[in-house]
């Protein structure tokens, strides 16, 4: 098996009285340690239910996911919390940052549910939002920075708890184009740099030329 496997996984969404919704069908998807991947799909392709499945945030209605051979699609939700703290670390589209805490702050907050010291958690954060560029930015709170400056932020956060796994669901889509390449370099240092397996869903060209491996999705599908 390879480091996350996805067999035979479906998902449908139920809600009283609507017609039943099937966002996945049958997938099966091997990704391997350090893998720099994409999922590609136009909107209600399925790929971010795939990545919320990947990352334990949800459960397949159908099939399995597997880390390194262990299955957490059997696992209650709850009991996934220190998994995903210790393993996975998410970038959202919407960033999910807290917007009256500063740039440093927000990305220290893992570190804190880690239960890192102070000090250590400071100089980590720090270091990562002074090599992204942020270096003015540490006590700003995040609300006063543009888009760009608040996911580099996320990202930040995310690199800091060192995870094995970053998931990021459209990391470039409320971004400029020259921002889009400024973040898209940063996490091809990171991946190359310390081995962390980036998995992302995007539709955006240029995030799909810079994956070393593209997976096309369409209708809950993968078709390449």
């Amino acid at each position: 098996m390879s480091f996350i496997d996805a067999k035979n996984v479906s998902k449908t969404y139920q809600q009283k009285g609507a017609v039943p919704t099937q966002a996945l069908k049958n997938i099966n998807l091997s990704v391997e340690e350090g893998d720099f991947l994409c999922l590609a799909g136009t909107s209600g392709s399925g790929k971010s239910t795939l990545l919320n499945l990947l990352g334990g945030l949800d459960h397949p209605t159908e099939g399995q996911i597997f880390y390194e051979e262990k299955e957490i699609s059997n696992v209650p939700i709850e009991r996934l919390a220190d998994f995903r703290l210790n393993t996975i670390s998410f970038v959202f589209q919407a960033y999910n940052l807290i917007n009256t805490l500063t740039a440093l702050e927000n990305a220290e907050y893992l570190l804190l549910l880690q239960g890192v010291g102070p000090k250590e958690r400071r100089k980590r954060a720090s270091e990562m939002l002074e090599k992204v560029g942020l270096a003015d930015c540490l006590h700003k709170t995040v609300n006063r920075l543009s888009g760009g400056q608040q996911q580099r932020v996320a990202v930040c956060r995310a690199v800091v708890a060192k995870p094995r796994v970053i998931l990021a669901d459209e990391p470039t889509a409320n971004l400029d184009s020259k921002t889009s390449e400024q973040l898209m370099d940063l996490m091809v240092g990171l991946n190359q740099e310390k081995n962390i397996t980036f998995i992302f869903s995007s539709h955006d060209n240029l995030v799909i030329e810079k994956a070393r491996k593209v997976v096309h999705m369409k209708d809950g599908e993968i078709t390449s």
